[in-house]
């Protein structure tokens, strides 16, 4: 029950990113091309006894990589996503387990990955540009979840949520 400004005084923390929901965050990532292909959020690539350099950064099987897949696949043409990943992570049909925890139709995965919202709303965005439209993933969520999605309510829950984030004045833009 301590007053964290009387134990450091001196510290100030924020999150820079705390105001963006995953989703915002990809959209401004998928900006940068270039470090795409070198970045993950996979944790499996990161296992202690791995001692040789990591080629592989996505490992396909798990609800970070399959949730970063989606959430590329919004903003970037498909090609690249498939660069990326080395696979089209949508069309694997042992995923669909993962897939429903992610849409929140069982329990959610224990991982950090964004909200069954912006996992709907993102599989939506996929929907309306048809590039994936054949794969098995994308058939389920167009069969089992499009026909009651609210897509204004899910862009409303979404985007642009403001939480206190003690931004500093100065690194506000």
């Amino acid at each position: 029950h301590h007053n964290p400004k009387k134990l450091i005084p001196n510290v100030n923390y924020f999150s820079l990113l705390r105001n963006f929901s995953e989703y915002e965050i990809t959209e401004k990532l998928s900006n940068y091309s270039k470090y795409l292909p070198y970045f993950t959020s996979c944790n499996r690539n990161f296992k202690i006894f791995n001692q040789k350099p990591m080629t592989k950064f996505w490992c396909g099987e798990c609800p970070k990589c399959l949730f970063s897949f989606i959430m590329l696949s919004v903003f970037l043409p498909r090609i690249k996503v498939l660069e990326i990943f080395g696979e089209d992570l949508l069309n694997k049909y042992k995923l669909l387990p993962i897939f429903r925890e992610l849409l929140g139709l069982d329990i959610k995965p224990f991982e950090c990955v964004g909200t069954p919202e912006e996992v709907k709303l993102g599989l939506f965005k996929i929907y309306q540009k048809k590039e994936f439209n054949n794969s098995i993933l994308i058939s389920y969520f167009i069969n089992e979840i499009l026909p009651n999605l609210d897509e204004k309510e899910l862009e409303k829950n979404v985007l642009n949520k403001k939480v206190e984030n003690l931004i500093p004045e100065e690194f506000k833009t």
